[in-house]
């Protein structure tokens, strides 16, 4: 069993983090992001404007080689969210990164249950 520290650096982790509380949130992501920084790795972090504020708050705003975005302004589609990543993964990877990190919180339409169905690839909400 390989630990956080021994994980192979041409692989990818991709762990969902479920949350009830801010605390929670902030309890996870704070040393994500802070890792990054301090390694140094490019972060992009795309979540609510509530929960964004607090993680800068945290981190700090200007923090090197973090981009920060609410995740209700940038690219709230699932489809051009993820070509947006992949550019901004694709752009990273041709600076010279080696590991990059993304937090990307979703965009839950109330009331559209084709943009509901898009994320979660089911056909029936």
């Amino acid at each position: 069993m390989r630990t956080r520290n021994q994980t192979d650096r041409t692989s990818l982790e991709h762990p969902a983090l479920l949350h009830a509380t801010v605390g929670q949130f902030l309890s996870y992501l704070i040393p994500f992001v802070q890792a990054g920084v301090e390694n140094p790795e490019p972060v992009f972090v795309a979540v609510g404007a509530d929960y964004l504020t607090d993680l800068r708050d945290a981190v700090g705003a200007e923090a090197t080689g973090v981009t920060w975005a609410d995740t209700r302004e940038w690219h709230p589609n699932s489809s051009t969210r993820l070509r947006a990543f992949h550019e901004y993964v694709t752009e990273r990877l041709a600076d010279g990164a080696t590991r990059i990190r993304l937090v990307g919180e979703p965009v839950w339409h109330e009331g559209r249950p084709d943009l509901i169905r898009e994320w979660t690839g089911t056909s029936r909400c």
